[in-house]
């Protein structure tokens, strides 16, 4: 990294550490990945597990990631993780036998699946040394922070970004107690939900920064919008779960259907996930099976050409801690409407480019619709409302800067709370 970029002296060694790699969904940690290699740092990828998606971003192959990655893919047993933690122990004990038995210690990490998560996990760190770990999501915080006990200068920073921000809800702040205590910086993509999530934990304010999920505007091309004539095309992009509330969607398609059948609707809708069986049922007993498609995953150029051929971006959610996609679309020039739900508020132009509605509510959406074609010759103007919406505030280039500039003021031992990192 140039000294006149951020002041750093030298290339900074990050380890990135994720879930499956390389996954098609989460092109926000790829392009912190590649923003970082660009700016001449050196990056290694720690992933949980092995992905076999045949949709794969071209940049995972264009900067050689699968060599830069580790994989682990730990047994789900505890007979299977106690001989792969002593594979480890085998291999690295004679050289690093303090650090190893620093990872055992029973008292301090509370059970023997955490003992046996640190030996597994820590082998690659004790032979290759980083100034910066960062883990996306708060579940591989949980998992990592052990390596703040081996490695006092590490900088450990831990990306929040669904449901991890749940998991306190679930089963109690105190799975983040060790993460909380000894964690650098926290970053949420959303003030409003994000920070919100980790106060009520009890994170301490002062190392929770706000760095949003941008999106590479230069590389979506834009496309003005018309009111349809032939049938209203929508488009939802999202993990086939719960959460996406895809199933108002498609109720708001039924609705739409008999409330205005001289305009047909087309409801497609990319991504794959365990609610897909569900889904296509829900689409067959409300007689909406052939104005409902569901594509599958595809790789995110295919995503924007199907962004061009569709008229309003719908997102349905009923939690969502910020929703990337929708400034995908906003930047394709695409009508949206999505609904009030967690961070949501943070992403969409609401009014300008798009219109929010309540969560669980097939009704509002219906009458969002109606809006929309209503003052189809909007359209063009919101567009480019939200084109210059995600250009002036989620470039991924200006973004990996702060990013870069939060990293640096680490190193030199500032805490968190920049006010130019949490204005990100």
């Amino acid at each position: 990294m140039s000294e006149g970029m951020t002041g750093a002296r030298r290339p900074l060694k990050v380890a990135m550490i994720v879930g499956g790699f390389p996954k098609i969904t989460e092109t926000f940690i790829l392009n912190q990945i590649t923003g970082l290699l660009d700016a001449g740092h050196e990056v290694d990828i720690y992933a949980r597990r092995r992905l076999a998606e045949t949709a794969v971003h071209e940049d995972v192959e264009r900067y050689g990631l699968r060599a830069r990655t580790c994989y682990y893919e730990l047994p789900h047993s505890r007979l299977g993780r106690l001989r792969h933690a002593l594979r480890s122990w085998i291999r690295h004990g004679l050289k690093h036998p303090y650090a190893l038995a620093r990872c055992m210690a029973l008292w301090r990490y509370g059970s023997l699946y955490a003992v046996l998560n640190n030996l597994a996990h820590a082998g690659p760190f004790l032979e290759r040394r980083y100034d910066i770990v960062m883990c996306h999501y708060g579940t591989n915080g949980i998992d990592f922070i052990f390596l703040k006990d081996l490695f006092p200068d590490l900088r450990f920073v831990t990306m929040f970004h669904g449901g991890d921000l749940l998991l306190g809800d679930e089963k109690g702040a105190h799975v983040y107690a060790r993460l909380r205590a000894k964690g650098d910086v926290f970053l949420v993509t959303s003030d409003v939900y994000g920070r919100r999530k980790l106060l009520e934990m009890g994170f301490d304010a002062s190392r929770i920064v706000r760095h949003r999920v941008g999106v590479a505007v230069d590389r979506i091309g834009f496309k003005t919008r018309t009111k349809p004539t032939d049938e209203l095309r929508l488009l939802s992009v999202a993990r086939l779960v719960p959460e996406k509330g895809l199933e108002y969607g498609i109720r708001a398609v039924a609705t739409f259907r008999q409330a205005h059948p001289e305009l047909p609707v087309r409801y497609r809708v990319i991504g794959d996930g365990p609610q897909r069986d569900a889904l296509v049922a829900l689409s067959h007993r409300l007689g909406v099976q052939d104005e409902v498609q569901f594509l599958g995953t595809m790789p995110s150029q295919q995503v924007i050409e199907w962004m061009h051929a569709s008229d309003v971006f719908l997102l349905p959610s009923v939690a969502e801690p910020f929703g990337v996609v929708l400034l995908e679309a906003q930047a394709s020039g695409m009508p949206v409407v999505a609904t009030r739900a967690g961070g949501v508020p943070e992403a969409v132009l609401d009014g300008e480019a798009g219109l929010l509605v309540p969560a669980r509510d097939p009704g509002a959406i219906v009458t969002a619709l109606e809006f929309l074609l209503a003052r189809a010759d909007d359209w063009e103007r919101m567009g480019h409302a939200g084109r210059r919406w995600a250009a002036r505030e989620f470039d991924i280039t200006a973004l990996n800067s702060r990013l870069l500039g939060l990293f640096d003021g680490l190193l030199v031992g500032d805490r968190a709370g920049d006010d130019e990192c949490a204005a990100a």
